[in-house]
């Protein structure tokens, strides 16, 4: 009975872990040049081609220094190598943004000559051309079993535009009546092969022509839900904003039925449909409510964000024969980062017509004019740009990088590279294989202590630690306040308050009584000298709907005077109040973890402190890399300089998925019958008691 029961434990337990890894979905998001493409590759790998660098041996009783690492290592490899690893599949976004391409050729091409001033010619032509040529290949031999017969480049749009509308229609399930072999065929192997000809014959022309024409179509198909490439669309679909995302999760059901749809006919005529175990990786999410749809559905998704510092990616992209110093580079930037972009927009606007052009920055020129303008297809990024809503239907890959789940420095080693992916591919089948790391245990505090910052603009939070790692102190963004008044964060600041002079603690004596700043604010509420704010806010409390009417200080007062600082923020930032609360004598050589790279007069101060390391996951864009980092020593190169780092760990609700074991580890060895106790001998009932006959051997000859 007990040998009974070990045994089942042991097949329950299997069967938990199995569920496990029967089911997993990765979205990598990073900028152009951050190395996802590198990353997905190495997820496609099975295995034996995966090259897992072999651990370093056990480390000698001998041996001095920090060995956990190694050990580490040792157990991540065993794990990957014992069967756990399968190979994932590769759903590229570019592919499912061609799935809409498809659906109109034309308004593509039409994009493509607006780009180009007309220089690609008949686009569609070349397209039939490529896709003729493919199917004279040897790598066409598959699509050709499957189909048959009817794969002409007609046939496959035809197929294509069936395959959406069936699955809108019907996406609770996938019926065998309803979707087949060929569609799949066509998602797997086709689709990507069509994505990779209009690729080649972009590039052809231009480097840059590629990229900036996705970041178009997409941004397109995000707005209306479609590739409308009329220029006449005015009115935004909202229900667009998950349109990419919808497909994506479409695949991912047809990735379920994988097996199935590969046996032949006959074979599926004898099988009825079942699940297979699917493994996926997302190539690449830039937009952040894509990445929210597929965490919804599926708690087994996991989005990494993939860094790498500026200078290593610009290495990379002049290796790919990108021209650095091309405006067009700049371009993509911007279309990546488009809280950047619209300030930059918006300077356009101001200086527009006053600062003449220059030969070197044409083509930037051009790009916001163009937006300006609201000309096709830039009327979409005019209104983004003018109302804000850029994070909907753009691309927003700060956005995406600042909600991620896991964060990897790529600094182009590919076997170290290749260590991070596996180690949480395991985490993810097996949660608590192994200890979070030092960096990751500092970086989940400054994590969970940003969410007490009450800052309307961004809440970034820090930890500072000593040379051993041991936290010295934690700070997040927050206003000063002396012992006789409390802190009143922005979210509880309210601009009617404000502006009627009500709850006058929590407004500075600027706010309420300086004349100027006052008329300041009157005149935003004066049309025609006729004043509107009893309209205006009635129109902003139907529109917030309860929230609280919240304004930025900085925002606004720099708006005021014309220019901007951020020395006029009300709060302190998280790194100086977390370096202040330290003691100066414990910060020698110690390390600064935050959530959001520092800005230069953080970063001095750090210096200041002593602070040896920089950990940071969300960049900020100003010069303190450049310009406040310190020298290194003339004698020791090491000594000297701070050093700045993108975090490499888990974060948020990864953290604990990831490193809360399902059973306790001495609990799950049990379960499956391994112990390394002496055993003990069984005791048989027909076994007579020794002791027993012994007593009573002992009371006869007592008696006698």
């Amino acid at each position: 009975m007990k040998k009974g029961k070990r045994a089942y434990s042991e097949q329950a337990i299997e069967e938990v872990f199995r569920e496990r890894e029967s089911f997993l979905v990765v979205g990598l998001t990073g900028r152009i040049g951050s190395g996802c493409t590198s990353a997905s590759e190495i997820f496609a790998k099975d295995a034996r081609s995966l090259n897992l660098p072999h651990a370093a041996p056990v480390p000698h009783m001998k041996d001095r220094g920090f060995q956990n690492q190694q050990r580490q290592e040792r157990i991540i490899e065993r794990y990957a190598m014992a069967g756990h690893w399968q190979a994932f599949d590769i759903v590229k976004v570019r592919d499912v943004l061609t799935s809409f391409v498809l659906e109109n050729l034309g308004g593509f091409a039409n994009l493509v000559a607006r780009l180009t001033g007309g220089r690609q010619g008949d686009l569609i032509q070349k397209l039939k051309s490529e896709y003729c040529k493919w199917l004279d290949s040897d790598n066409s031999r598959r699509v050709k079993k499957v189909f048959q017969k009817g794969y002409s480049f007609e046939k496959m749009i035809e197929l294509n535009i069936d395959l959406w509308r069936k699955m809108e229609d019907n996406h609770h399930i996938i019926k065998t009546s309803n979707i087949t072999s060929r569609h799949f065929c066509f998602v797997a192997m086709v689709l990507p092969e069509i994505s990779n000809m209009i690729r080649r014959l972009l590039i052809s022309e231009d480097n840059f022509l590629y990229t900036r024409t996705y970041q178009n179509v997409g941004n397109i198909v995000r707005t209306f839900g479609e590739l409308d490439t009329s220029g006449n669309r005015d009115i935004q679909e909202p229900g667009a904003i998950f349109c990419v995302a919808r497909r994506i999760n479409y695949i991912i059901k047809m990735y379920r039925k994988k097996d199935w749809f590969l046996l032949s006919e006959e074979e599926q005529k004898k099988q009825e449909i079942h699940s297979s175990p699917v493994r996926i990786v997302i190539d690449s999410i830039k937009n952040l409510f894509e990445a929210i749809y597929l965490r919804d559905r599926y708690s087994a998704f996991y989005l990494f964000a993939i860094s790498v510092s500026e200078n290593k990616r610009q290495e990379f992209l002049q290796a790919k024969d990108f021209d650095l110093e091309k405006p067009e580079l700049r371009i993509i930037d911007y279309c990546e980062r488009p809280s950047e972009a619209r300030k930059a927009y918006q300077e356009h606007c101001k200086l527009r017509g006053r600062t003449p052009k220059t030969s070197a920055g044409d083509a930037l020129y051009s790009f916001f004019e163009d937006i300006t303008c609201g000309s096709y297809p830039y009327g979409v990024w005019k209104d983004a740009y003018d109302n804000a809503t850029y994070t909907f239907n753009m691309q927003d890959v700060e956005a995406c990088i600042q909600n991620a789940d896991i964060f990897i420095n790529n600094n182009k080693n590919k076997e170290e590279l290749t260590k991070n992916i596996v180690k949480y591919v395991c985490l993810m089948m097996h949660p608590g294989l192994v200890q979070p790391t030092d960096d990751e245990r500092c970086m989940q505090i400054a994590q969970t202590a940003k969410v007490n910052s009450g800052c309307v603009s961004r809440q970034v939070g820090a930890v500072v630690c000593d040379d051993r790692s041991n936290i010295l102190s934690i700070g997040w963004n927050q206003p000063s306040a002396n012992r006789c008044n409390e802190v009143v964060p922005c979210l509880y600041r309210n601009f009617e308050d404000c502006y009627n002079k009500n709850d006058q603690m929590a407004y500075s004596e600027l706010e309420r009584e300086d004349e100027e700043f006052r008329g300041y604010l009157s005149s935003c509420f004066s049309v025609d000298g006729k004043d509107v704010y009893k309209d205006v806010i009635k129109e902003y409390r139907k529109r917030l709907q309860g929230l609280p009417m919240t304004y930025c200080f900085k925002d606004l007062y720099c708006d005021f005077i014309g220019s901007r600082n951020q020395v006029h923020t009300r709060s302190q930032h998280a790194e100086e109040i977390a370096l202040e609360s330290s003691n100066q004598r414990l910060t020698e050589g110690g390390t600064l973890y935050t959530t959001s790279c520092s800005c230069e007069l953080c970063a001095k101060k750090a210096l200041h402190y002593g602070i040896k390391r920089m950990v940071y996951v969300e960049p900020y864009f100003g010069i303190t890399e450049k310009h406040v980092l310190g020298f290194p020593d003339a004698d020791s190169p090491d000594e000297g300089q701070m050093e700045v780092e993108l975090f490499t760990g888990a974060c948020h609700r990864a953290y604990t998925q990831l490193y809360s074991p399902i059973f306790p580890i001495k609990d799950e060895l049990e379960m499956r019958n391994v112990s390394f106790k002496k055993p003990k001998k069984q005791k048989h009932h027909d076994q007579p008691d020794r002791r027993k006959g012994r007593k009573q051997k002992q009371a006869f000859n007592g008696a006698g």
